[in-house]
Parts: structure tokens; sequence; C-alpha cells
């Protein structure tokens, strides 16, 4: 799985004539929806997944300032929550982080374009076919979700997304989208009112990016630009692999490597990683509040008194 992980993401930023970072980041969208989104859902699930992911890159890409990305990611929310609730399985929501890595690739040419859809449909089927024989397709999915527990999820993810992107786009920083992406693993957790459980996220995703920036000091800086782009393929494989492994977990582990993967395929910097730590605070509070605050609104029927 690691190698599969890696594989597109490093070979794509080792194209000529891409700096890494661009191409890099369509072949993790495409590992993302290939591989990810069957982990969490099933075959069919991917490849709707997979086109969603695409077609809103492309819409918001085509359409510049003419389209608000924040109703964009309403609709994959509400399209996450319908997922949720009539066949389970979470393979829309990992759509929604695939849809920000190819937004993001900004030195890629647009994702209609054929290098850049050709890498990742390649990708895509290359993390499919990969977790298809491994027997890994539906591993992670949930069973089908009660509407109230659907509704919620449309909800977290709505408000969730609306309030990331909107600072993200009042920061100005390109490396912001992290706190887009930490919302949407937050949703990948079956959601739950307990502190506990809210805590051992936040620690998790603080830990996950103090651990990044200290990796992008002491591991990736060496090998310069040049090497860059394979040090951090490997990097975000291995913690996608990690957090994917420990998902059942009731423990710090898979918040700690899903912040590892966001932070390192994004941009490291051991210089921002203290900003990064006290963003992952703010995030866990924020999610921890708007939790709360549905649970009560659904009158705590939703899967927030499931687990603890």
């Amino acid at each position: 799985m690691l190698i599969v992980l890696a594989g597109p993401m490093i070979a794509a930023g080792s194209l000529d004539g891409f700096a890494p970072g661009g191409l890099v980041l369509v072949g993790a969208a495409g590992v993302v929806c290939g591989l990810v989104g069957a982990v969490f859902g099933h075959t069919r699930q991917a490849a709707i997944a997979t086109l969603a992911a695409w077609g809103a890159a492309s819409l918001v890409h085509a359409a510049g300032p003419g389209v608000d990305p924040r109703l964009v990611a309403l609709g994959l929310a509400v399209l996450s929550g319908l997922e949720a609730w009539r066949t389970g399985g979470r393979a829309m929501t990992i759509a929604i982080v695939a849809t920000v890595l190819l937004h993001s690739a900004s030195r890629a040419p647009p994702p209609w374009d054929p290098t850049t859809a050709g890498v990742f449909a390649a990708a895509a089927a290359l993390g499919f076919v990969a977790i298809w024989a491994a027997g890994g397709v539906g591993s992670r999915a949930p069973a089908p979700a009660p509407p109230t527990e659907a509704l919620a999820l449309v909800l977290f993810l709505a408000i969730g997304l609306f309030v990331t992107i909107t600072l993200t786009q009042t920061l100005h920083r390109p490396e912001a989208i992290w706190l887009i992406l930490m919302v949407v693993f937050r949703a990948l957790v079956p959601p739950r009112t307990a502190f506990v459980a809210h805590l051992r996220f936040a620690v998790g995703a603080v830990l996950g990016a103090l651990l990044a920036g200290l990796l992008a000091e002491i591991v990736i800086a060496p090998f310069g630009l040049s090497g860059d782009h394979v040090v951090r393929g490997v990097i975000s494989a291995l913690a996608v692999a990690t957090g994917l492994r420990f998902m059942p977990a009731q423990n710090i582990v898979p918040p700690l490597a899903y912040s590892v993967a966001a932070v390192t395929i994004v941009s490291p910097s051991a210089s921002t990683a203290l900003i990064r730590g006290e963003d992952a605070i703010g995030i866990a509070a924020f999610a921890m509040a708007l939790s709360f605050c549905l649970d009560w609104a659904l009158g705590g029927r939703g899967a927030g008194r499931r687990a603890h």
C-alpha cells in the first residue's frame, strides 16, 4: 500500500517542466479518490467520488470568481450526507480532500488539461486496483447512517468548510488549505460529543503538525528541491497508510497521521510548524463546539451519543 500511495505522487513530481507541488498534488488527489475513497466506500462510490472531485475542481477553476467555492463545498457536503444515509460509506467526503488538492495544484495545468487529467485518472486507477487486489475495498466503510446522523454530517461539513474556506481566502496563504483538510479529516471520525474524543483529536492534530515541521527540517530539507517531491511523497504515503491502519482504534494515531500527511503534502516548513499547531488547537475547539451544537439542535439523536 505504501508503494501505491507514494508512487503517483513521486512520479507526478518528477515530470519535467513542473515544479514540485504542482502535479504532486494532482497525483495525491488521484490516490486519495481511488484508494482511500474505496477504503471508505465501495467500487461504485469511489468512481462517483472521483468524477465529483474532478468536476468540482474544474468548475471552480473554469468559473474563477464567478463561482463561490463555498457553494461547491456545500454541494459536496450534501452529497456526502446523502451517501452516508443511503448506502453508508464516506467516499464522497474523501472527494472533498481530492477537490482541495486539485484546486491547490496552481502550478499544474487546469484539471481538464490532458496531462493533469491523465495523471489524476492514472493515480486513481492505480490506487483502486491496489486496494482491490489487497481486499481492502469497503474495509472502513461505515454502515448506512440514520437520517439525523447524515444530517449532522452535512451540517458539520457545510459549516466547517464555509468557515475554513473563508479563513483561507482572508489569510491569503496557500498553506491555509490545511485548515480545510483538517475539518474533513475530523468528519471521517464518527462524530462524538464526549470531551475525551475531541481532546484526542486536538492532541493528535497538534502533534502531527509539529512532527511534520520536524520532519521538514531534518528529513526533507537536506534533499533540496531536486529530491523534495520524492521524500514528501513517501512521508505523506506512510502517514496516510498509518492513519488507515489505526482508524478503528480509539487513540491519537489517526489524527496525528493525517495531520502529518496534510502538512507535508501541502507545504512542509519547520518555521510554520508552531503556527499550524496553534491552528490545530483552534480547529479542534471549533469542531468540538460545532459538534455539541449540532447534537443539541438535533435533540441528541445523532451519532454524537454513540461513542466516547
